[in-house]
């Protein structure tokens, strides 16, 4: 489950408190197969145990090293737009990814995929990769950009269970789209934002941190 599974071995009172702790926040950017990057995660992971501790774990390469910490998400927004519109969409700000927002009717992480702003892609030349909702391709056919969705087991089982599960997107670039991203974008950083909660005494607690930092290309 992409790494994440390990911090929830034996949840312990003290798992809230050690959120700083998360192998997660010294990560850089991860190898996908040969050739790509993964730019951006949005991922939530549960372990099943009573309380239900939960981690939502969300990065992405970006160029500003600002990070508004009372939004929901990180990323660009387009708001309520249909997934089978995605390559034809704009606005989504000065921002290498977008999420699909659709907080008013739809809190299932499956709805609010993330993919690279297709603002970007277009500009950038790439081209929609017709086989697939969320893909880009260059001019001679090669795959620059996709999102893809994995999960692990039923998040909606109830405590009490030996196991984590967790569902979430991630998004990959080819290395040398990344290049071309860097090419019209100087300075990069990696934003990230770690959300741990778990209930106690039947009262949801929450920590969370963020981590940003410029990364070299």
């Amino acid at each position: 489950m992409l790494g994440l599974a390990g911090d929830f071995g034996g949840v312990g009172n003290d798992w809230l408190d050690k959120i700083n702790k998360s192998t997660r926040l010294s990560e850089s950017l991860l190898s996908y197969n040969a050739n790509f990057k993964i730019i951006a995660e949005y991922n939530l992971v549960k372990n099943l145990d009573w309380g239900s501790p939960s981690e939502e774990y969300t990065y992405q390469v970006t160029v500003n090293e600002k990070l508004n910490k009372n939004e929901n998400y990180i990323f660009g927004s387009v708001f309520h737009q249909l997934s089978c519109d995605y390559h034809s969409l704009s606005g989504g700000g000065h921002f290498i990814i977008v999420i699909r927002d659709h907080r008013f009717d739809r809190f299932d992480i499956k709805s609010n995929w993330i993919a690279i702003n297709p603002d970007l892609a277009r500009h950038l030349e790439w081209i929609p990769e017709t086989t697939k909702l969320f893909a880009w391709i260059n001019l001679k056919g090669e795959l620059m950009a996709e999102s893809v969705y994995w999960s692990n087991g039923n998040a909606q089982m109830t405590p009490r269970k030996d196991a984590d599960v967790g569902e979430g997107w991630f998004v990959i670039v080819s290395e040398a789209g990344l290049k071309q991203i860097n090419s019209i974008e100087e300075n990069l950083f990696l934003q990230k934002k770690l959300v741990r909660t778990k209930y106690e005494d039947s009262t949801l607690m929450t920590k969370d941190i963020f981590n940003i930092v410029k990364i070299e290309i």
